[in-house]
């Protein structure tokens, strides 16, 4: 449905075969609204298996643009302790369909994570 929803707007460049989370600051804009865009996405736990090193890799799918005024930040939490900053990122980027991935070093003791990602713009991309 948003990859339709806006013709024109790349969203068709990006390969939707699975589930999804949108952050769309050019939709909000579009609508009435006050303030700036923040939104956050948190994981539920989930467990740790045994790993290889003391470190988890994290995969996934992206499309983002990165705009002036822009902040987006990836995180991990352990075992409901503090998030540690995994990635804050800025124009280098700035891609569609992409995969990436992230090596994690893990805590030797830690038994469960969480993963957060908080995006939030002062102004309309497009």
């Amino acid at each position: 449905e948003w990859v339709r929803a806006n013709p024109g707007q790349q969203r068709e460049d990006f390969d939707v075969d699975t589930t999804i989370a949108v952050a769309d600051t050019d939709e909000w804009q579009d609508s009435t609204h006050s303030g700036n865009f923040n939104t956050t996405l948190i994981t539920k736990a989930f467990a740790l298996v045994p790993l290889q090193g003391n470190v988890m890799t994290l995969s996934f799918k992206q499309s983002f643009r990165f705009y002036a005024g822009t902040t987006v930040e990836l995180s991990v939490q352990f075992d409901q302790g503090a998030w540690s900053s995994v990635r804050v990122y800025d124009s280098s980027d700035t891609d569609t369909n992409a995969a990436k991935s992230f090596t994690i070093a893990v805590p030797a003791d830690a038994t469960e994570a969480r993963l957060r990602w908080r995006h939030s713009e002062t102004q309309e991309g497009w």
